[in-house]
């Protein structure tokens, strides 16, 4: 069980960043959810929690088997994006400090029309690139609460927002807590 907890530790403060494999890259929502039910099971342990544990861990099992077998089952097509060409957008917004790339630029970069790239990007993730934009921010931002010592008003500029505040805004309503909160609760 204390491996299970530290690495959804790693996993929650992106300490495992660039060791996973692009199979492990999952954007299905509900297997995130879950790990995360299960991640607050561990670290929190109550009642019937071994049970909790079990079933969750099952539950999670079953729907990455599925996502495995159904990524294996369909055939690559040109309406989606090469993995080279999705690790160039991620590298691009992760590298980049203050203004965030638009578009246009991702769409230059991966040598593509604007409308191709966000019909493709949408075919291939699920989501939009926005959604994407603001999960890589939240991972950054969670490592850089874990790992630095920078305030939280340097973190929001370093991952493009304008006033700490609305870094404080939308972290919480991604995450739940406060970035202070989040910090002090990965400091223990």
């Amino acid at each position: 069980m204390l491996a299970v907890l530290a690495f959804f530790r790693e996993e929650l403060c992106g300490l495992n960043r660039g060791v996973r494999p692009n199979l492990l890259n999952i954007t299905d929502t509900s297997v995130m959810q879950l790990m995360q039910l299960l991640y607050d099971e561990i670290k929190m342990p109550g009642f019937g929690s071994h049970i909790v544990i079990e079933s969750l861990s099952d539950l999670l099992r079953v729907k990455l088997m599925r996502l495995l077998r159904k990524s294996a089952s369909e055939p690559h097509s040109s309406g989606i994006l090469s993995n080279s060409e999705l690790n160039l957008i991620t590298d691009l917004i992760n590298d980049s400090v203050g203004a965030l790339p638009r578009v246009e630029e991702l769409a230059l970069l991966c040598k593509m029309s604007r409308r191709n790239l966000l019909r493709r990007f949408h075919k291939t993730t699920g989501g939009t690139i926005s959604e994407y934009v603001a999960r890589l921010q939240l991972d950054k931002s969670k490592h850089l609460l874990c790992q630095s010592a920078l305030s939280v008003k340097q973190i929001a500029h370093e991952i493009g927002f304008s006033t700490a505040s609305n870094f404080a805004v939308a972290f919480k309503r991604q995450c739940g807590l406060t970035p202070g909160e989040f910090r002090s609760l990965t400091k223990k």
